[in-house]
């Protein structure tokens, strides 16, 4: 049969009263929270197979975004873009490093 424990809590103890032995505890709690942040912080890797299926639908939206980009950055010297024809072709390229 169960009954209360007959125990009673030792309220001798200050908060501010942190010992050797409960140090290791505060360590391994505090180190569980920080691996489930960086857990759920860190960076996915966005999936190729997806991206290559919303390549079609986005690409009218990309490229005008390309060409008001172009325009306004007054490059080629001295040159004003009045027009840009992309192709039709696809050339996919992977890299761990970005593009420069």
């Amino acid at each position: 049969m169960w009954t209360w424990p007959t125990r009673s809590c030792d309220t001798s103890k200050k908060p501010s009263d942190i010992t050797h032995e409960t140090r290791p505890a505060i360590a391994a709690v505090a180190l569980v929270f920080a691996l489930i942040a960086l857990l759920a912080l860190r960076k996915r890797r966005p999936d190729p197979a997806a991206a290559r299926a919303l390549f079609p639908a986005q690409r009218p939206a990309l490229e005008a975004a390309f060409f008001d980009a172009a325009s306004q950055s007054g490059k080629p010297r001295g040159l004003r873009w009045v027009k840009c024809e992309f192709g039709d072709g696809w050339n996919w390229r992977a890299t761990r490093r970005p593009a420069t």
